[in-house]
C-alpha cells in the first residue's frame, strides 16, 4: 500500500474517532424523567426541550407535571411525551381526587402516574395515603415513577429515611402487576436496590439526576454494581433536568467503558420500550424502519 494512501486513511480514522458523542451514530433514546416545572429549571420549555431532544435523538419522554402543563406540552408535540401527573406538586400538600384521576386515564389524556413526590412531605411509599393510587395504577396498568432515594431538592419536610427502597416492598407485594420505577436507581441505597430488584422483577429504575449530581466516577461505580448484579435490562435513561442536561446525561452512559454497545442501547432505549410496552410500529418508527 502506498505511503500517501496510508496517511490519508490515518487522518480519516483520527477524524472519525475524535467526533463528539452527539455526532456519532447512535440509536434512539427514551428519557424516562422529564418535568414541565420551569421554576426549578428556567431553560425548560417545550420548544427548547424538543430541539434538544431532536439533536440527541431522544424520541420520547415520560413527562411529569401539572395537568395544565403536561396537556399543553403534549399538544405542542404530539406523540413525543407520555403525559403524567406529578403529585403532590411543590408548594401544595394535596393529593389528586381518585375519581378525577381515573377519568383522565380512561380518556387517555394521562398515560403515566408520577413523579410521586410524597418523600418531600416525609411520607414513605408504604403510607396508607398512597395505597389507593398504587391500586389504581395496577388496575389500569399505568406506569408509575416515584421519588424514592436518599436525597432531593432542599425542602424542610424532606426525609431521606422515607426514601429507603425497601419501604416499597409492601407495595409491590400487594400489587404484583404494578409497573413501577424508582428515580435515580435509589441512590445511594445500592444494596437495598439490589435486594428489591432481585426479589421483584417488576421493579425498574431510572438513571436520571445522578448522571450529573454526583461525580462521574461515583455514578459509574454505582451503575457498574447494578449491572454486575444482573439488572442491566431494567435500568432506563433519564435527565430530570432542562434541555441543557441532555448531552451530559448521554455522555455519562457513553463514557461507561464497562458497558457493551448492547447494554448502552438497552439503557438508552430497549428497557424503556419494554417497560412502557411500546408497539412494534412505534419502535420501528423510532429506529427509522
Amino acid at each position: 500500500m502506498r505511503p500517501h494512501f496510508i496517511a490519508v486513511l490515518t487522518v480519516l480514522a483520527l477524524c472519525r474517532t475524535s467526533l463528539p458523542v452527539q455526532a456519532q451514530q447512535r440509536g434512539p433514546i427514551i428519557d424516562m424523567h422529564v418535568h414541565t416545572n420551569t421554576t426549578l429549571v428556567p431553560d425548560r420549555n417545550v420548544q427548547s426541550l424538543i430541539a434538544a431532544m431532536d439533536e440527541s435523538h431522544v424520541v420520547k419522554a415520560f413527562l411529569s407535571g401539572s395537568l395544565e402543563d403536561v396537556y399543553s406540552w403534549s399538544a405542542a408535540a404530539p406523540g413525543r411525551f407520555i403525559p403524567s401527573l406529578m403529585f403532590p406538586v411543590f408548594g401544595l400538600e394535596g393529593f389528586p381526587n381518585l375519581d378525577n384521576l381515573r377519568a383522565e386515564y380512561l380518556a387517555d389524556r394521562l398515560q403515566g402516574m408520577g413523579e410521586i413526590t410524597s418523600q418531600y412531605l416525609g411520607i414513605p411509599p408504604n403510607a396508607p395515603s398512597l395505597e389507593p393510587y398504587f391500586a389504581l395504577a395496577e388496575e389500569l396498568d399505568v406506569p408509575v415513577l416515584i421519588h424514592t432515594l436518599g436525597h432531593g431538592a432542599p425542602r424542610s419536610t424532606f426525609r431521606a429515611s422515607a426514601g429507603h427502597p425497601l419501604l416499597l416492598e409492601e407495595v409491590v407485594v400487594r400489587h404484583p402487576r404494578l409497573r413501577i420505577y424508582l428515580e435515580a436507581a435509589g441512590h445511594p441505597f445500592l444494596h437495598e436496590m439490589i435486594a428489591l430488584m432481585h426479589q421483584y422483577p417488576q421493579v425498574y429504575a431510572d438513571l436520571s439526576g445522578i448522571t450529573r449530581r454526583i461525580p462521574l466516577e461515583a455514578f459509574h461505580e454505582y451503575l457498574r454494581a447494578l449491572v454486575r448484579a444482573g439488572f442491566g435490562e431494567r435500568l432506563m435513561w433519564g435527565t430530570d433536568g432542562g434541555p441543557s442536561t441532555i448531552p451530559q446525561a448521554v455522555e455519562a452512559i457513553e463514557s461507561a467503558s464497562f458497558l457493551t454497545d448492547e447494554q448502552k442501547a438497552d439503557i438508552f432505549y430497549n428497557n424503556a420500550a419494554r417497560f412502557l410496552r411500546l408497539s412494534d410500529e412505534e419502535i420501528a418508527r423510532h429506529h427509522g424502519r
